[in-house]
């Protein structure tokens, strides 16, 4: 779970459900590691419910990053 320095969070309602994108340091110390994107899946109908951490979605330090359907498929 990333548990501080979050950046850029983005929320999207993709097929049915609700998804906020962001990037974050997954060892909670500030500014001592790279930035991850991650991704949380809303677990209720609207986009002020629960979320779920999903994980780590792109395996490389990055930020800012937003997530597009290109064709049916999802695209980072």
């Amino acid at each position: 779970m990333h548990k501080s320095d979050v950046w850029a969070p983005e929320i999207h309602y993709i097929n049915g459900k609700w998804y906020i994108y962001a990037s974050g340091n997954p060892v909670g110390e500030l500014n001592l590691s790279p930035q991850y994107m991650f991704v949380l899946e809303g677990n209720t109908q609207g986009a002020q419910g629960k979320y779920t951490y999903k994980g780590i979605y792109y395996d490389q330090p990055a930020i800012d990053g937003t997530v597009r359907i290109l064709q049916q498929f999802l695209a980072l």
